[in-house]
């Protein structure tokens, strides 16, 4: 007798877990995340970018340097 009230009660609890989960109302917008990456990708390329320059900025002015050190 024990056993067919346990299982009465382990059927009902499934039926509660499952009903708590089905009125899933919120929805997800993805839209939302694109922005976010497409700015992080836009600033990894201007920082590349800007590091390059400066990079490039440098050897020159090295060379410059070392140019009118050899010339003198």
């Amino acid at each position: 007798m024990m056993k067919k009230v346990f299982f009465a009660f382990a059927i009902a609890g499934m039926f509660g877990f499952a009903a708590c989960g089905s009125n899933n109302t919120e929805t997800v917008d993805t839209m939302a995340e694109q922005p976010v990456e497409a700015v992080a990708t836009e600033m990894t390329e201007e920082t590349t970018e800007a590091t390059e320059t400066l990079a490039d900025a440098a050897a020159e002015v090295a060379t410059d340097a070392v140019e009118e050190v050899v010339a003198q």
